[in-house]
Formats: structure tokens, sequence, C-alpha cells
């Protein structure tokens, strides 16, 4: 069977939202990106909504999730069909409220991250109406890798 690995990378900053994030969701990240190369990334940031960037963070961890290539694909495919939708500070805002964070108008980081993997390759065994980086950094179909490996 060939397989392949997503590379994610889960960060935290100094900012006040940030740090919010992780106080609110017990975690050492607020943010998760899809990286796509060694300095560039795919995610949904506040300034640029879902988009390419090159961001870097005090906190970094990277982790992978192994996948055969036809899951590569489709991940990644979902993942760049979302370019260019708006950051979704509604759902943020209301992290308390139940949403359906599946829905593709708008996304935050963890959101995006999911709603491009669920489809393909089922992470949660049952519906949830909140995603956080926590739910996904602690998960276990992720490994944590060394940057420097990358």
């Amino acid at each position: 069977m060939d397989s392949t690995k997503i590379i994610v990378r889960f960060s935290a900053n100094p900012l006040p939202l940030s740090w919010a994030i992780r106080f609110r969701t017990w975690s050492k990240y607020s943010h998760v990106d899809f990286v796509l190369d060694k300095n560039l990334y795919l995610g949904a940031i506040p300034i640029g909504g879902v988009c390419k960037h090159s961001h870097r963070y005090p906190v970094e961890g990277y982790f992978e999730l192994d996948v055969t290539k036809e899951q590569y694909e489709k991940i990644m495919d979902n993942a760049h069909a979302q370019i260019g939708k708006p950051y979704d500070f509604k759902g943020l805002f209301g992290y308390a409220l139940e949403r359906d964070w599946q829905e593709d108008d708008a996304w935050f980081c963890s959101e995006y991250v999911a709603g491009a993997i669920e489809p393909v390759i089922r992470l949660f065994n049952e519906d949830t109406f909140k995603i956080s980086p926590r739910d996904l950094s602690i998960h276990g179909a992720f490994k944590k890798v060394d940057y420097e490996t990358l």
C-alpha cells in the first residue's frame, strides 16, 4: 500500500487571542496549519482567511498523519478548495454555542484542518460542535515529528 504523510503545524504566540484560546481549551497550542513546504503553510488566519502563508510563531509543534496517496490528494484538494474563504470570527467567538463546524462559508484554523480531513478519514467517533487545536493535537492519529527532519 502506498502511503505518505499529511504534516500539520500546531503553534501559539503571546498575543491576547492566542492566550485566550489556549486558556479556554487547556492547550499548549492556539493555531494549526497544513505544512506545504518547510516554510509555507496553508491555514485559516484572522487576517487573510484561508490562505497560504509563511508566518512563524514562538511555539510550534509538528505532527504527521499517515495516509495513502489517494487520501493525501483528496485531503489536500479539500484544503485547497477552501482558499479565499473568510476567517470564522463568529464561530471562534461563539465557541461556547453549538455550531456546525463543517459549514464551509468561513473557517477558523482547527475547523479548517479537520474539515479537510474528516470527509476522507473519520477522526471523531461522535459528532461534535467544536474542534479546537487541542482536539487535533491530542488525537491519536497524529504523531509528533521533529521539524528539522521535514
